[in-house]
């Protein structure tokens, strides 16, 4: 997220903050100040199957003047067809949070995705609780 003057009005809705293992780097805490520093007028924190930077990434978006979205790139199960061996990876989602409800349904699907997955080879959802979750 390094500022140019061509990302004024641009969001963000992808990115993964150090809570998302292996794939991102940033502290929730410091989005907040790169989305302002870049112009944008909103931003969007979607780790891998968690939730646990929301709270700080909502107050330091907030405290920086730009628009907090919380969202989360979930693996879902049943989509994707027939996998190869090389393409052997879960399908990944991203749902992002539009209201209180979509916040519930989030906490609930990420839950879930620990909690009742114990015998998978990682963190998901199936797709039908996608759907029951989708308002």
């Amino acid at each position: 997220m390094s500022q140019t003057t061509d990302s004024a009005g641009f969001v963000h809705l992808r990115v993964r903050s150090a809570y998302s293992l292996l794939e991102g780097a940033i502290k929730a805490g410091k989005i907040g100040k790169m989305a302002a520093d870049a112009g944008m007028p909103a931003v969007a924190v979607a780790d891998r199957s968690n939730l646990f930077g929301a709270l700080e990434f909502s107050q330091s978006v907030k405290d920086a003047g730009v628009q907090p979205i919380v969202g989360c790139a979930l693996p879902v199960f049943g989509i994707g067809g027939r996998k190869t061996e090389r393409w052997a990876k879960v399908p990944t989602i991203m749902l992002l949070a539009q209201n209180e409800q979509g916040w519930l349904n989030l906490c609930a699907l990420s839950s879930s995705s620990f909690l009742d997955t114990i015998d998978m080879p990682e963190a998901g959802v199936p797709w039908e609780m996608i759907a029951e979750k989708s308002e």
